[in-house]
């Protein structure tokens, strides 16, 4: 009950400040959307099929990623890191009877939420001037499954965000390090084009890392694409890797709070 009223008091303040969310959502917006012209126009050039990609499922790809771009992916590192560590702002939650980790998603979720109906308001609207250009999986399993896989990248995504803000604990400058970790994921996630698109080495390594299962497996599972026993393995990978970082965070939180003195880094 104590973390459900936190969740609510913060996303007051996420409503107070949709005005600023929308803007954010606009700005995620328009890289997808120039993709989606890119690949609209290399479409058209190659018969309208390109390793089995044609125009609807592209089509529905980039939208749907405008969805997981806003919803699944968490970013929350700059608050941890710049607020928290640097600034000293961590004491006050050092003192509380919470966990650090819990009152992080607390906050981060509110803003997921209202930015990822941003993008289903978007999406059913493409979907209803588009219907030709817009393929869902229709079966309930699917889509049950697809869900479950929808939650667990989030909570990837914000375990391991919160990874890369406790990196603050050691680097004197984050920017950079927060740049690189960026570009890592708009290539490996699916950000920039499906994985499928990609070079066969590159694509290999992608589907090993985390990031696919933040971004990608999300997206394409909910265009059906994948049968029962494929969304069943995408889980079974999603659920190591949040054990993985579950861990990591812990080691890190702990190794990091030893080094944290009440005036910041």
């Amino acid at each position: 009950m104590r973390y459900w009223k936190i969740f609510l008091l913060n996303f007051q303040i996420v409503i107070i400040e949709r005005a600023i969310s929308f803007v954010w959502f606009l700005i995620a917006l328009i890289p997808p959307f120039v993709l989606y012209l890119y690949w609209r126009g290399a479409l058209a050039s190659h018969g309208g099929n390109i390793a089995g990609w044609t125009l609807s499922t592209i089509s529905t790809y980039y939208f749907m990623l405008v969805i997981a771009s806003s919803c699944f992916m968490a970013h929350i590192e700059e608050n941890v890191a710049r607020e928290d560590i640097q600034q000293g702002g961590l004491t006050k939650f050092l003192v509380k009877p919470f966990s650090y980790y819990i009152l992080k998603l607390f906050l981060e979720t509110p803003w997921r939420i209202l930015q990822g109906f941003y993008g289903v308001v978007v999406l059913l609207l493409f979907a209803f001037f588009f219907k030709n250009l817009f393929v869902i999986a229709s079966d309930v399993k699917i889509l049950a499954l697809s869900i479950v896989i929808i939650i667990l990248a989030f909570i990837l995504s914000f375990t391991f965000k919160m990874i890369v803000g406790l990196s603050a604990f050691w680097l004197t400058d984050v920017g950079g390090f927060f740049q690189l970790v960026e570009a890592i994921i708009l290539l490996c996630a699916g950000l920039l084009m499906p994985l499928s698109l990609l070079p066969d080495t590159i694509a290999k390594i992608s589907y090993v890392l985390p990031f696919a299962y933040m971004i990608y497996f999300p997206i394409i599972s909910l265009q059906g694409t994948q049968n029962v026993g494929q969304l069943m393995n995408i889980i079974l990978v999603q659920l190591v890797w949040i054990a993985i970082m579950a861990y990591l965070y812990s080691l890190l939180w702990k190794k990091g709070v030893r080094k944290f003195t009440g005036i910041g880094q």
